[in-house]
């Protein structure tokens, strides 16, 4: 979900891209940047002519695991890019942190894995929080399927630099959440 500056400015990218399969692809080159093996199943794009309501962008896809003939299957989510990686990179800073925008990124992720598997562990829920930003991320399972909801807020578009190693040990936080694993082991 997309507000302000960064909503209207994908507004106008999005309605000069006409053709249904361009903006499918580039979805999808953004997920494979991730891994390559995912698939997109389905895009949504809505509100994109009332600015009224906040830009929205749904996707859902799937990816499957190659063979699994093991006992126990250590899952890890999908989810960070290379530039979210490289988002607080800098030691400090002397000018103030710009993003751009505020923004909320939600998931919500099911996976389902073959009925010969069982959720055995799953990650603690978290929360996250300082002024400038929340995170929070929870996890249920049951037999074969597990969901995930993530959001990440952030309440700013410019940060001052007194506040930017605040922001970077809270992505840290983030970093650390996003890369729990998720246990399932054969029945």
């Amino acid at each position: 979900m997309y507000t302000g500056a960064l909503s209207m400015e994908m507004r106008q990218d999005y309605k000069y891209i006409k053709d249904e399969n361009k903006l499918r692809e580039r979805h999808l080159e953004q997920l494979r940047n991730i891994d390559p093996s995912i698939k997109l199943d389905d895009l949504v794009i809505s509100n994109i002519e009332d600015t009224s309501q906040p830009f929205i962008i749904e996707r859902k896809y799937h990816y499957t695991f190659g063979q699994m003939n093991t006992n126990t299957v250590v899952y890890q989510l999908p989810i960070m890019s290379d530039l979210d990686k490289k988002l607080f990179s800098a030691g400090n800073k002397i000018h103030p942190f710009c993003i751009g925008d505020r923004r909320r990124i939600v998931y919500n992720i099911e996976v389902i894995f073959p009925d010969a598997y069982v959720v055995d562990s799953l990650p603690s829920n978290s929360t996250s929080k300082i002024d400038e930003a929340i995170f929070e991320i929870s996890y249920t399972g049951d037999n074969n399927k597990m969901k995930i909801y993530r959001k990440l807020d952030w309440n700013f578009s410019c940060l001052p630099a007194n506040r930017y190693s605040a922001l970077k040990l809270f992505w840290e936080q983030v970093q650390s959440k996003d890369k729990s694993s998720i246990i399932f082991k054969k029945k």
